[in-house]
């Protein structure tokens, strides 16, 4: 992984997000330890609605998603080599389990965060000491390489060792990482250069009854839960807490929800209905609409598939025009008709893609198949047709 500038932050009981304060309610994923179920929380009302259950017994837990949606939890298992399981966003269900390979003799690992495809961890060094001073890059089959080694006794500044209990990157792909002190001794927060081996102190915090901190980014926003009190936390641009409610449930471990990208298709732009013969060698063309929230300069073409295969842009570059005269800038785009896979009968075709920060998206528009009555009806047909052909061509005698 080439690594960019990283930074922990460590806080007793919290999930921290960096940025100002949100306006908008962000869904976290968290898994339930009393009932072994995958979760989702509510920043703003601390609502947690469950997902599913695992199918496997968890005692603690750290949750990492990857930009293109797939969700990982660490499962830690006291005395036991933790293992890393893939788990379905959507049911809650563990869908892969692979053993993890800490490094020497130490068993534990404790942080866990995915950034551009790569997952990193957090690990203790010495067998017994209890601190995860070291992060390396986390193979999906349970390696562990280029590990960087920081000092345990913390850097100046701090309050106690450097003990990386939880790692989260935000959206620029800073590390971030949380130290959860004893009981009354708070937390500490750290930025991390990884390329520099380099562990600063940055600010502290005072928990009275806090002693557990799981951190994650929604985005650029940090946010918190803080275990003893059962408190979801959010944080402003300062770091400061702005806000704090309730939640119910034994929580462990945080995570952003991907969040949808909002965008809008329009098959065959001027067209009603979007008449597609699914048997056609010919083009359709298939706008993505621009708009306030979604800039159509930021998708990667080259990750363009229409219809249920999947096809590819015909052409090479596709071009831009505001198809729809909202004075936004769309992106048209031209796929082969028979190499969608789109059927007779077809009431909707779905285009799907990723930003250039491989962020996916998938939308959808609604199609007429034509023929209406479908090829079967010509076969059908072909027989007479060529019955009544040939009697012309006979000569009358």
């Amino acid at each position: 992984m080439n690594r960019t500038k990283s930074t922990v932050l460590l806080s007793a009981a919290l999930l921290l997000v960096l940025g100002n304060t949100p306006s908008r309610a962000v869904e976290l994923f968290s898994v339930d330890i009393d009932t072994d179920q995958l979760v989702k929380v509510d920043s703003q009302t601390g609502a947690v609605t469950a997902v599913g259950a695992l199918g496997v017994d968890v005692t603690g837990a750290e949750l990492a998603v990857m930009e293109g949606g797939q969700l990982f939890m660490l499962d830690l298992q006291p005395g036991l080599s933790p293992v890393l399981h893939e788990v379905d966003p959507s049911t809650g269900g563990v869908l892969s389990s692979t053993p993890v390979t800490t490094p020497g003799s130490t068993t534990a690992a404790e942080g866990l965060a995915a950034f551009a495809g790569q997952l990193v961890i957090s690990f203790w060094t010495q067998a017994g000491d209890g601190i995860s001073n070291a992060v390396g890059d986390l193979a999906f089959d349970g390696s562990i390489s280029n590990v960087v080694e920081f000092d345990p006794s913390g850097p100046p500044g701090s309050a106690g060792d450097t003990d990386l209990d939880f790692l989260t990157f935000n959206a620029s792909g800073d590390l971030f990482g949380g130290d959860a002190k004893r009981p009354g001794s708070g937390a500490d927060l750290f930025s991390i250069d990884l390329d520099a081996e380099l562990i600063t102190f940055e600010k502290g915090y005072a928990f009275a009854d806090a002693n557990a901190l799981i951190c994650a980014f929604s985005g650029d926003d940090l946010f918190g839960i803080e275990v003893d009190r059962r408190k979801v936390l959010t944080f402003d641009s300062n770091l400061d807490i702005a806000s704090q409610v309730t939640y119910q449930g034994n929580l462990s471990g945080l995570a952003q929800v991907p969040q949808s990208l909002g965008v809008e298709i329009d098959i065959k732009p001027g067209s009603d209905p979007n008449a597609i013969h699914p048997l056609s060698r010919g083009l359709v063309p298939v706008a993505i609409l621009g708009s306030d929230a979604f800039g159509v300069l930021d998708v990667d073409p080259d990750t363009l598939a229409f219809g249920p295969d999947g096809a590819a842009l015909s052409h090479v570059n596709p071009h831009y025009s505001d198809v729809n005269e909202d004075a936004f800038t769309d992106l048209i785009g031209h796929f082969a008709a028979n190499e969608t896979g789109i059927a007779f009968g077809d009431t909707e075709a779905c285009l799907t893609g990723e930003t250039f920060d491989a962020t996916p998206f998938e939308a959808c528009d609604d199609i007429k198949t034509v023929p209406a009555c479908g090829i079967g009806f010509e076969l059908a047909l072909l027989p007479p047709l060529m019955w009544a052909r040939y009697r012309r061509r006979r000569p009358i005698h």
